[in-house]
């Protein structure tokens, strides 16, 4: 007992002359987020891809249906396109930290964005991201989880537990905000974001616009309501700390080999 009293006053003689360093676990957090943090961009040259169906086609489609629709095989070959030239993804809501410094994007970065959350999303899209082991966000629309043709409140969960999807809001209901009344358009982006996070335990960081339709009044919702970043329709693949609530995307309809590559991977590239 003698012996580890005069060393237990031994130690503290040497932490109060500051000869023993013991961090406590705030500190531990605070050196390792430290650690992580990376300078800001000014902008980041980040192709959003916008996907909205990933399915075979059947020849019964409208031509709406057809403008929508990445075939699952085209889909396999941007997917391989990607790894062969050395992309990383990240999630669309992870864009926002990927321009702070707290995450560090790879010198050949993309983000895969499927709008609507249909089901075929689960049944086409989701194997192959899990084959190439890479991320995805889905824009959901609250109000048609387990409808017809949409994904399953379970597929959703399965998904999210995977650590490869991120799940957005896409509204409730997919109404044109730009008509909307202010307290619709309020409905709309609020109990999207609540409702989410509670029925999936999630935090929900980013938006979508449906059609892609949006004014001020529409971003300043969105901004108050608590998303970090919205995307839009508008081409492009700069992203900036002044578009967070406008990320341009890119429409990859069925380009594959050379032509995904060259035509929508580059083709911004050149014009800057």
């Amino acid at each position: 007992m003698k012996i580890y009293s005069r060393l237990k006053i031994i130690v503290f003689s040497l932490i109060s002359l500051g000869l023993v360093f013991y961090p406590s676990f705030s500190a531990h957090r605070q050196l390792a987020k430290a650690e992580n943090n990376y300078p800001p961009l000014d902008k980041l040259s980040l192709p959003i891809l916008m996907y909205h169906h990933v399915k075979p086609l059947t020849g019964r489609e409208d031509q709406m249906q057809i403008g929508l629709t990445t075939t699952d095989q085209s889909f396999a070959n941007q997917l391989k396109v990607l790894r062969d030239n050395g992309y990383q993804t990240f999630f669309a809501g992870e864009i926002p930290d990927l321009l702070a410094g707290k995450m560090l994007a790879s010198q050949q970065s993309v983000a895969l964005t499927f709008d609507d959350g249909y089901d075929d999303f689960y049944n086409f899209a989701f194997p192959l991201l899990k084959e190439y082991q890479f991320k995805a966000t889905v824009y959901i629309i609250y109000n048609a989880i387990n409808a017809p043709g949409y994904l399953t409140e379970n597929q959703i969960k399965e998904m999210v537990a995977s650590g490869l999807v991120e799940i957005g809001s896409h509204t409730l209901d997919h109404v044109d905000l730009k008509k909307a009344s202010s307290a619709e358009a309020r409905r709309q982006i609020v109990l999207s974001k609540n409702q989410l996070e509670a029925r999936f335990k999630i935090k929900v960081k980013t938006f979508a616009y449906p059609f892609g339709y949006f004014k001020p009044e529409t971003i300043s919702l969105v901004k108050t309501t608590g998303y970090t970043s919205a995307v839009s329709v508008i081409p492009g693949d700069i992203q900036t700390k002044d578009n967070l609530f406008s990320l341009p995307r890119l429409r990859p309809k069925n380009l594959m080999g050379e032509k995904f590559k060259v035509e929508l991977l580059q083709k911004y590239h050149f014009q800057k």
